[in-house]
């Protein structure tokens, strides 16, 4: 049980209408701050599921080239060097995620 409902009054008084305030705007900040920690646990949740997105789009791309066949070898080039570049570029978001996150996916957060 916490603090504030076991002081009978600020500085010493009887004041109830006081008192039922205080403890209402407790009750308030202490949901607010279990609002906030639940975001945070749903945007580093959001964060990882990004990285695995990105992660599973690049060999998406890679596997497309194997799975389909090319009339010509130029055709097969192409594809080969588009697949691999989009594959390139999901793995080069992926790192620069992980570098922004880094900080700040590991930090703590206010259990309530």
């Amino acid at each position: 049980m916490s603090w504030i409902w076991k002081l009978p009054g600020v500085l010493g008084r009887k004041d109830d209408d006081l008192q039922d305030c205080l403890r209402i705007e407790w009750c308030k900040a202490r949901a607010r701050k279990a609002r906030w920690s639940e975001e945070v646990q749903l945007l580093r949740e959001e964060m990882r599921r990004v990285e695995i997105f990105f992660e599973w789009e690049g060999n998406q791309w890679l596997q497309r080239v194997c799975a389909c066949s090319f009339e010509t070898e130029a055709e097969h080039e192409g594809w080969t060097a588009y697949a691999r570049q989009q594959a390139t570029l999901c793995s080069s978001l992926v790192a620069s995620f992980k570098e922004l996150w880094k900080s700040w996916s590991k930090g703590p957060v206010l259990e309530g």
